[in-house]
């Protein structure tokens, strides 16, 4: 699975990172000047089944990945799963 983490500047959308999940692993690549965003972004905990979890990269990283788009679905930040 992939996910692009994308940011709304003056100039429009722009793309901040894409995250990829393999095989129970999390890698990805932040474009410059976004890689604090970033660190941000893979330490939040995340909300999941109908808010009856919460999930951290570490304990649950598939369903961490999954919730990226429902997380992050703001005016400034987005994910989008590609």
């Amino acid at each position: 699975m992939i996910c692009q983490i994308m940011v709304t500047e003056e100039s429009g959308s722009k793309l901040a990172a894409i995250l990829v999940y393999v095989g129970g692993k999390i890698t990805g690549k932040a474009e410059p000047g976004y890689e604090d965003l970033v660190k941000d972004t893979l330490a939040q905990l995340h909300i999941v089944d109908g808010g009856e979890r919460r999930v951290s990269l570490k304990d649950d990283p598939k369903a961490w990945f999954e919730a990226l788009p429902e997380t992050y679905n703001g005016s400034y930040l987005r994910a989008k799963m590609i």
